[in-house]
């Protein structure tokens, strides 16, 4: 595209109808903004449960779709099925890799297939459960565990089970979110994340949180939660962690932008947890902090992201 060119029309989608909506809604603001900036002509689109009332127009002017839309709908493939289904351009994974990352049992599948390091897991559901620590001696775990709704982001429904009588209540809130619930070994370690761009790894961050794990308010609403980019790391931990994280992106088929998130042990193996297809795309958030370390700026990495959806057309 010459540099005199009008930049091309950006439809920015976000709101959705997860748990995660205002979280949404806060991330697409940030995008438009930020790609109003770059000289874009960037529309908001605030949709409620589905983009499909919006694609006549949306493909009427020629627009490219930057889905900041988290959770359910906006990160589980719908979305992005819907706009291949109608010939639109859009920002972000395709459906199945979506799909795969969404779904934190078939991320750990295909993980162990490439044999990246996941925690050893099963899946409980239905209601009413079946005795919960029973089931959990079946498959050989213990506490500590990690209990965590089987399709679900921001760390929603997510807890840690320091002993057996903990674990009922723990899936009581982790099913809360879907009809499934994923219990998998915890391992003591620092939590990293890793944001993926266009193929190269960004330097790596560490989540400090003065919470027990970096969960939903953590994230969100607690200022002594502190994160560190670069990590101070030694080269060879920043080399394995990032080279884990560009491992499962290329196992779950994601393109364009994604951040992995990690546990760095003790004895410096990394464990991934999950990728995220759509992180936070506010100016607070981990994947612009990554960004700005690695001398990208807010405005410019939305402009990139774009730019791959663009090569794709």
């Amino acid at each position: 595209m010459s540099p005199d060119a009008p930049k091309p029309r950006v439809a920015v989608v976000f709101g959705g109808p997860s748990e995660e909506r205002a979280i949404s809604i806060e991330s697409g603001g940030a995008v438009a903004a930020a790609l109003e900036g770059e000289g874009f002509r960037a529309r908001r689109i605030l949709i409620d449960e589905t983009v499909d009332p919006f694609l006549d127009e949306i493909k009427a002017r020629d627009e490219t779709v930057f889905l900041a839309l988290h959770g359910r709908y906006g990160e589980d493939g719908s979305v992005q099925a819907a706009l291949e289904t109608a010939g639109v351009r859009y920002t972000g994974s395709g459906p199945a890799a979506s799909w795969a990352a969404m779904h934190k049992a078939e991320t750990k599948r295909l993980c162990q297939a490439e044999a990246i390091l996941v925690p050893k897991y099963y899946m409980a559901g239905g209601r009413p459960c079946r005795d919960p620590v029973a089931q959990m001696r079946e498959r050989g775990l213990a506490p500590p565990l990690v209990v965590k709704p089987e399709a679900s982001g921001s760390s929603l429904g997510v807890s840690v089970v320091r002993d057996e009588a903990a674990l009922e209540t723990a899936l009581e809130g982790a099913l809360a979110f879907g009809p499934e619930a994923l219990v998998e070994e915890y391992h003591e370690g620092r939590e990293l994340s890793v944001a993926v761009l266009a193929g190269e790894a960004l330097p790596v961050l560490e989540l400090v949180a003065a919470r027990e794990f970096y969960d939903y308010k953590a994230k969100y609403t607690d200022e002594a939660t502190r994160v560190v980019c670069p990590a101070e790391l030694s080269p060879d931990e920043a080399a394995r962690v990032r080279e884990a994280a560009l491992r499962t992106f290329v196992a779950l088929g994601a393109r364009d932008i994604g951040r992995v998130d990690v546990i760095l042990g003790a004895d410096g193996v990394p464990w991934v947890l999950e990728l995220n297809t759509i992180p936070g795309f506010t100016s607070h958030s981990l994947v612009p902090r990554a960004a700005s370390a690695d001398g990208i700026g807010f405005g410019d990495l939305c402009a990139r992201i774009v730019a791959l959806a663009l090569e794709r057309a």
